[in-house]
């Protein structure tokens, strides 16, 4: 599983047990969250929760 940022939240890589990597997809954590919160919890307390970037300043 790999995770990243985007439109405002953040999504995760998903590797589908019995499935070749072709089949990966990316899913919103929020989604992921609900339907496998032990899964999510063990990705976390390996890699640590998401960061939130800072928004940049426009001059």
């Amino acid at each position: 599983m790999k995770r990243r940022g985007r439109s405002g939240q953040c999504w995760y890589l998903v590797k589908w047990r019995g499935y070749p990597s072709s089949r990966n997809s990316w899913k919103p954590g929020a989604r992921l969250k609900e339907d496998c919160a032990d899964l999510m919890a063990s990705f976390e307390s390996v890699h640590g929760p998401g960061r939130r970037r800072q928004a940049r300043e426009h001059s």
